[in-house]
């Protein structure tokens, strides 16, 4: 690992703690499910119960999630089981529908 991948990856664990701290580490491991799980159009097709058990997290707090995220209009909800990534957070050029 050069200095650069190093640096890279320590400045990666400061963001996970820092973001952990703010949020709450079961509300940050629900947002990174839903980050690893997008598609390249930046759906995921996942429903409660598979977030719950991916992220390792109550149910309580992947709806708690989910809709903070609905509020500020980062995710939105499709249907029951697909959520899509805004295209503004998501870098598309697209607007919302």
């Amino acid at each position: 690992m050069d200095s650069s991948d190093y640096y890279e990856a320590l400045s990666l664990k400061f963001y996970d703690e820092m973001l952990g701290a703010v949020l709450g580490i079961k509300k940050l491991e629900v947002i990174k499910v839903l980050a690893k799980n997008a598609d390249d159009d930046g759906l995921i097709r996942l429903n409660i119960a598979e977030i719950m058990e991916l992220s390792n997290s109550s149910k309580p707090t992947v709806i708690a999630t989910l809709n903070a995220l609905k509020s500020v209009k980062i995710l939105k909800r499709i249907k029951n089981g697909v959520y899509k990534i805004t295209p503004k957070s998501y870098g598309a050029s697209e607007t919302t529908q």
